[in-house]
């Protein structure tokens, strides 16, 4: 490791350790950067406009920083029984909807949330669905995530809309083509008429 900048854990790197990758994550931030005021977790496929994300996080009151949870916010999403991808059965998850929780593609939060999570998160059985398995640590804890879904796009079906968002997840659009189009939007200033 030349810059030893790498993390890395005792298990393959695949979607279904995600939640591995995710707890890994929040211990390792709990431990080496305590007083971190901002945290902000993202998956390799989204395109970020930075401006705008340090405009968000200007924006927090302090009385925000010990329970910020934010990002693109699901409710009362039903876990799928039959198959797929995010199949998963009653015995790992027996209940009939999941709790509100952040899509893990981007999640803003703090280092104080991040501290309580590495907290709790012994307390809490695991789940695969990392954004569940947080939204579950966030609910016992108390923590109510903050929608802002106008913000971080989750379906990558609103890049016209760079300017203004936080994030753009680019779900099944090929990199190439998605990096042509963010260099041609992202230093336009944000204008009513995008949203």
């Amino acid at each position: 490791m030349t810059n030893g900048d790498i993390l890395q854990g005792d298990f393959e790197d695949t979607y279904n350790n995600l939640t591995l990758k995710t707890m890994m994550g929040v211990q390792w931030i709990s431990r080496f950067c305590p007083t971190a005021s901002f945290v902000f977790l993202v998956d390799d496929d989204v395109i970020v406009n930075f401006h705008n994300l340090l405009k968000f996080t200007s924006s927090i009151a302090d009385d925000e920083m010990s329970s910020l949870f934010s990002g693109c916010v699901h409710g009362s999403s039903l876990p799928i029984r039959t198959k797929g991808k995010w199949l998963i059965s009653k015995e790992d998850f027996p209940f009939p909807c999941y709790p509100t929780y952040v899509s893990g593609t981007a999640v803003v939060t703090t280092g104080k949330v991040i501290q309580r999570f590495n907290a709790a998160i012994p307390y809490v059985k695991f789940l695969v669905f990392e954004d569940v398995f947080l939204g579950i640590v966030a609910w016992k804890l108390g923590i109510q995530p903050r929608i802002e879904n106008s913000k971080f796009d989750f379906e990558g079906k609103n890049l016209h809309r760079l300017p203004c968002i936080i994030t753009s997840h680019r779900q099944g659009i090929q990199g190439d083509v998605y990096e042509k189009k963010y260099q041609s939007l992202i230093h336009l200033p944000c204008q009513d008429w995008i949203l």
